[in-house]
């Protein structure tokens, strides 16, 4: 099943490139069809424990394995991709105007590039279909975008190219020196992972920050976010429901796979500093969404203060730390496509971003209206959302790892960073509140809803948010779903 699941994704694009271009909607249509059955294909293989591996060898002597295999710790990234892509292919039916044909073979290749990134056990195969996966998003943003559109592309290929340039160079190294080593030239993970018994502590370093810095800009972290509010704001709204919700992930799952496993003593060495790094960078986010007038840019930068939490629970060993970062992938990757899909109908319906010019949405648009509240709930983390069981699993971790350094190490500074880390949770109330209240309950503008004709959701709009917050509320009651699964992966990364 596992094969015929992966040809799927790769005639996907195939197909849809067959059907005729007038057929704008049978290609919509056919693209979410496909989709749909990858999500059963997916969901039927990792809930059967079922073994997906799938391996050849393109050239022993070059190391050239093309090597798939889905573990505890891409198994929900996969699912994730496959439910979000089905609601950005509905999404974009309304949203998309021109080329929808183009557009619709542009989801299919990043559906293909980025399933394949997460499967890769092979860093050449990850490098490259990692580079790939730009390619769909450039066309999304630079076609379809806004107005801005051609420098929010440039500057999101730039900032992605530089942290490119920096992992294939520590790629290169790394297959250089196990070869010295070893006497064998291989890009596959496993006998990679060897290297952190053998190679310098000072060799690892600059490893190490080469690799962080091309994940820490793909995630992103100041400073090296400043190409995300630019692509959001540019993106169409599936595209920018795309960037938020799988894109961002592959920097923090790149993180894990590529630099916690390889560096664990770095990571060890250096733990204080990337804690307060992603601290300091999630309190920067969070500040900026507080003062934005621009809806989508304060999703964006709530995007980095999410992010920044997760991060930091990463780089806490803890296993409470660990499995709230990895439910946090799957919360954050929920809570911002629909906050990114309700922006695009206010956009669609009004014509305005800016956050003054709206006004008694919760009387002219009271089922919208609902649903955007619930879905704040989880940017807020109230329980029962999953939002909230995230965040309370990093900080759980995070501040009893603190705690012991404190009692065995007097390391006062890490308990000052986790401490610093809960304002988030003030700001991000503080943020989320500000935007329901003038949403739903300001006054109304010289833009008069009433004179826009604004429209209340259909069925089919409601039933994209109705099923982003089943995930969200389910899994929020009853996290365990997941972080049971995760606990023999974490005891594996020498980090926990």
């Amino acid at each position: 099943m596992f094969k015929f699941t992966l040809g799927l994704s790769l005639f996907l694009p195939l197909i849809l490139l067959l059907l005729p271009s007038q057929k704008e909607r049978v290609v919509a249509w056919v693209n979410m069809g496909i989709q749909l059955l990858l999500l059963a294909l997916f969901f039927t293989m990792l809930t059967n424990s079922e073994l997906c591996e799938f391996s050849f060898t393109l050239s022993e002597s070059l190391g050239l394995h093309y090597h798939l295999l889905i573990d505890e710790f891409n198994k929900y990234l996969i699912l994730l991709t496959a439910l979000i892509f089905p609601l950005v292919t509905y999404a974009s039916i309304d949203f998309i105007k021109t080329e929808k044909k183009l557009f619709h073979l542009m989801l299919a290749l990043s559906y293909l590039l980025i399933v394949q990134t997460f499967l890769a056990q092979n860093l050449l195969f990850f490098y490259a279909f990692w580079e790939c996966s730009i390619v769909p998003m450039f066309f999304i943003i630079g076609i379809w975008g806004g107005g801005n559109r051609l420098l929010a592309t440039y500057k999101f290929v730039l900032f992605t190219a530089l942290g490119s340039i920096l992992m294939l160079a520590a790629i290169l190294f790394l297959v250089v020196a196990n070869y010295k080593i070893s006497g064998v030239f291989t890009f596959e993970l496993q006998p990679l992972l060897r290297l952190q018994e053998t190679l310098p502590l000072s060799a690892q370093r600059w490893a190490f920050l080469a690799f962080a810095f091309a994940f820490m800009i793909k995630i992103p972290v100041p400073p090296f976010h400043t190409w995300l509010p630019y692509a959001h704001v540019e993106a169409p709204a599936p595209g920018s429901m795309l960037l938020a919700a799988i894109l961002l992930k592959m920097g923090a799952y790149g993180f894990i796979k590529f630099v916690l496993f390889l560096f664990p003593a770095v990571v060890e060495e250096w733990r204080l500093p990337l804690m307060a790094i992603f601290v300091l960078g999630a309190l920067y986010g969070s500040a900026l969404a507080f003062v934005q007038n621009d809806i989508k840019k304060i999703v964006a930068y709530s995007s980095i203060g999410h992010m920044g939490i997760l991060m930091l629970g990463l780089v806490t060993p803890s296993e409470s730390a660990i499995s709230g970062a990895m439910l946090s992938m799957l919360g954050h990757g929920l809570t911002s496509a629909a906050l990114f899909y309700s922006i695009g109908l206010l956009y669609e319906r009004l014509h305005t971003r800016d956050l003054f010019h709206f006004g008694e949405l919760a009387t002219t648009m009271p089922r919208f209206s609902l649903l955007f509240f619930l879905i704040t709930l989880s940017a807020m983390a109230v329980p029962p959302t999953l939002g909230f069981a995230s965040e309370f699993f990093i900080f759980l971790g995070a501040i009893s790892y603190s705690l012991k350094m404190v009692i065995t190490s007097n390391h006062y500074l890490f308990i000052a960073v986790s401490g610093a880390a809960m304002l988030t949770i003030l700001l991000g109330t503080l943020y989320s509140l500000r935007l329901v209240k003038y949403l739903l309950w300001g006054k109304k503008s010289e833009a008069s809803l009433l004179r826009a004709g604004v429209r209340d959701l259909n069925l089919g709009e409601c039933s994209v948010f109705t099923v982003l917050l089943l995930f969200i509320f389910v899994l929020g009651i009853y996290p365990q779903f997941i972080t049971e699964s995760f606990k023999l992966a974490i005891k594996g990364l020498s980090i926990s």
